[in-house]
């Protein structure tokens, strides 16, 4: 018996107010596997990704998960199931680095309660895996972006979450930091069977880790399917306006730019 979808948009179409973004959108995506989102700046990756975590709602169509519509869970359940990693966030408050990511557990936690020694143990193993241990008593604020970042995925990691979703999340961060970040994701795919959908600016990174591609352009799927399948030198032409050759001569896709003076 094949396995039932975790998420399926069926016709879905998004306005804002009488601007169309999404137009008769249809997919499906499945667990335990790692997806990059890619597509040209507004395209919607970021309009698909509230959508699909309950912050907006479609205008038509229909949103499922796990065979229930998505607007017919209650927010505190979804936020056990659905974790966020925004590309920046706003702190109004002074916390510090421990207890912003001990709201990942906030879920778990009833009203007056106080956090459990499972709570406690997630949220550390987290900030170990973002490497911001030492930072743990640290006031957010005083933290440069990208170690603000590596606090957000903190978050989303001990939100401890069957779905994790990422908007452009490391687009302030440096390349080894980058690379750690989506190593550990991958890990929790394999080892967990959590799912993640990366919305990803850099191609050669969404070649590299991600498993599927969902491409958007002008409001609509293009296309999706396996990394390896469908990233093609047409591909970049026809969605991104650019040239190149993709090079398939190791594990994962790689792309080669074809740059033109003048």
């Amino acid at each position: 018996m094949s396995q039932s979808p975790l998420f399926t948009m069926d016709s879905g179409i998004f306005k804002y107010g009488n601007t169309g973004v999404f137009d008769d959108l249809s997919f499906s995506l499945r667990a335990g596997r790692f997806y990059g989102l890619i597509g040209p700046n507004g395209s919607g990756k970021s309009t698909l990704i509230d959508l699909l975590m309950g912050i907006k709602e479609l205008s038509g169509g229909r949103l499922t998960y796990k065979c229930r519509t998505l607007n017919s869970y209650r927010k505190k359940d979804l936020a056990r199931h659905l974790a966020l990693v925004p590309q920046q966030i706003t702190v109004g408050f002074d916390y510090s680095v421990y207890d912003l990511v001990l709201m990942g557990r906030h879920p778990y936690i009833p009203r007056f309660s106080a956090p459990t020694a499972d709570d406690v143990q997630r949220v550390d193993e987290a900030l170990e895996l973002m490497d911001i241990f030492h930072l743990r008593k640290r006031s957010v604020g005083t933290l440069s972006g990208g170690e603000k970042q590596r606090v957000i995925v903190a978050r989303a990691l001990a939100q401890a979450t069957e779905t994790i979703m990422l908007d452009e999340a490391t687009s302030s961060l440096d390349i080894k930091h980058t690379i750690e970040i989506m190593r550990v994701l991958q890990r929790r795919v394999k080892e967990s069977g959590v799912t993640v959908l990366a919305a990803i600016h850099d191609l050669n990174l969404a070649a590299a880790f991600c498993e599927e591609l969902l491409v958007l352009k002008e409001g609509r799927l293009y296309t999706m399917g396996k990394t390896d399948e469908i990233l093609s030198s047409a591909l970049l032409l026809e969605v991104f306006s650019v040239q190149g050759a993709v090079l398939k001569d190791r594990a994962y896709p790689r792309i080669e730019y074809q740059m033109h003076e003048g």
